[in-house]
């Protein structure tokens, strides 16, 4: 059925057409209009409605080209805007819209919760949480779900750089330099774990005397597990070194003895914000050594 808002121009062209016909009737009105005027009249309503029915189509085709084009996860207010524009136009000039108003909700939910958690990281200024939970609504999410926010199908991919520098006091003074870096993927609001090899370079000391020791440790691992909390915007981790043996050797004038090493599993919990380019930093003292380890974020997406 035809709204009010394409009806009116129609009417508005045969109003004309209804004008020029009665102008024609009672005494002192005017003499009844030509062929030609009333010809222009129907022209003028032909080209109204054409114009109603042009304003559909592209209508129609500009929502099914943005419906396409929705990523799922990314905050993008626009994204809402540029469904809303052209349904409205159709609600306003006929029914078609109502085919579309399920798919247009599908198809936002995702980015309501990509909004949602957007806003829980402080990323989205000028937006209020009383926005997002409206359009929550509008799209049919329950709110009052623990997990509302949550999106399984969305992973922000994250590279962690790891530098730790770990000092062995006396009698075998050693500095061992850690460096290495693990990829990992998390799903906001849920559960992650990630491991990576690391590299030690840069192991040497001195036992005094001319003395001086080497240290190699091979297959070095760490492994990160944790959660990401939506509120805070935080990584709530455990980060786990492997233990394993290594071994060494002490060169002292023109002699070499054979130094036996073995590292213990270590753990280490911290917290970060997950935001681009975030560092923690921990002087860090375990057992048979201290130092100062340094970890730091990127986003790769």
């Amino acid at each position: 059925m035809l709204t009010g808002a394409l009806r009116w121009p129609l009417r508005a062209g045969a109003f004309l057409v209804l004008a020029l016909l009665l102008s024609a009737c009672g005494g002192g009105q005017p003499p009844e209009p030509s062929a030609e005027e009333v010809q222009e009249a129907e022209d003028v309503l032909r080209g109204q409605e054409q114009q109603v029915a042009d304003g559909v189509q592209e209508a129609l085709a500009t929502l099914q080209a943005n419906l396409a084009n929705i990523d799922p996860c990314a905050a993008d207010p626009s994204q809402i805007t540029a469904l809303y524009e052209p349904m409205v136009i159709l609600q306003q000039t006929g029914d078609q819209g109502d085919a579309y108003t399920g798919p247009i909700a599908d198809a936002l939910r995702p980015v309501v919760r990509a909004m949602a958690r957007a806003f829980a990281r402080g990323d989205l200024p000028g937006v209020t949480r009383e926005d997002v939970v409206n359009r929550a609504r509008e799209v049919g999410i329950d709110i009052e779900d623990d997990d509302w926010m949550v999106d399984e199908q969305c992973e922000r991919h994250w590279r962690m750089d790891l530098d730790w520098n770990m000092t062995i006091p006396p009698p075998v003074p050693v500095t061992l330099e850690h460096s290495g870096s693990l990829d990992f993927s998390v799903v906001e609001g849920r559960p992650f774990s990630a491991g990576g090899s690391i590299d030690v370079s840069g192991v040497a000391g001195s036992l005094g005397g001319g003395c001086t020791v080497n240290i190699d440790v091979p297959d070095a691992t760490f492994e990160v597990s944790g959660e990401h909390r939506l509120e805070g915007n935080l990584l709530v981790m455990d980060i786990h070194f492997g233990g394993g043996s290594g071994s060494g050797q002490a060169v002292c004038g023109g002699v070499t003895l054979p130094i036996p090493f073995n590292f213990s599993d270590l753990y280490l919990p911290a917290e970060m914000q997950a935001n681009d380019g975030q560092t923690y930093t921990s002087d860090w003292s375990v057992p048979g050594g201290s130092g100062e380890l340094s970890l730091t974020l990127h986003l790769l997406d």
